[in-house]
């Protein structure tokens, strides 16, 4: 990126992940307890990127690409897709 562009200097983002799982009887681990066991998971796949440099993580860290490590990082085997937008009309489901 040219040095002239706004966003050549170093700056932060905020990003929105969203994701559609199907869980079955296995994975749960209490019944009644599959929202606040997802949003565990999903917090430990997201973790090495909060206040993180995202160029040292991901080459290209494309809302597609973040998608993509955030898939990798999660153990759950149902994921119907997973989601990720830089802004609210900007994003990748995969």
């Amino acid at each position: 990126m040219p040095d002239t562009h706004p966003a050549s200097k170093l700056h932060g983002h905020n990003f929105t992940a969203r994701t559609r799982v199907l869980l079955d009887d296995e994975w749960v681990k209490t019944r009644g307890n599959e929202v606040k066991d997802l949003q565990v998971e999903l917090k430990k796949a997201v973790e090495p990127f909060d206040y993180s440099y995202l160029n040292e993580i991901i080459s290209i860290p494309t809302d597609e690409n973040l998608s993509r490590s955030i898939i990798k990082n999660i153990s759950l085997k149902s994921i119907e897709s997973l989601g990720v937008a830089s802004t609210r009309n900007q994003g990748a489901d995969l």
